[in-house]
């Protein structure tokens, strides 16, 4: 018995490959175009971030200065008045 000759994946391997790479060229394509839209939104997003951190700093800086200071009416029965 006599085996057929070929390619010993089968008879679709060459439109796999063929798929394959026009995916792959589709893809590095759409990558090359989207990079400097995909490099601006992660900078942005690098901007908030920092944004925020320094919003909680200081609002955590301004609540203990606040903090410190006395509460309420100050007695002042106690100086001499002239």
């Amino acid at each position: 018995m006599q085996q057929p000759t070929g390619s010993p994946f089968g008879g679709g391997f060459r439109p796999l490959a063929y798929t394959f790479l026009a995916g792959l060229f589709v893809g590095v394509f759409l990558g090359w175009s989207m990079h400097g839209l995909i490099g601006m939104v992660f900078r942005v997003i690098m901007f908030a971030i920092a944004v925020v951190i320094v919003a909680f700093a200081i609002s955590f800086w301004k609540g203990t200065r606040k903090s410190n200071s006395v509460s309420g009416p100050v007695d002042a029965s106690w100086r001499d008045r002239t």
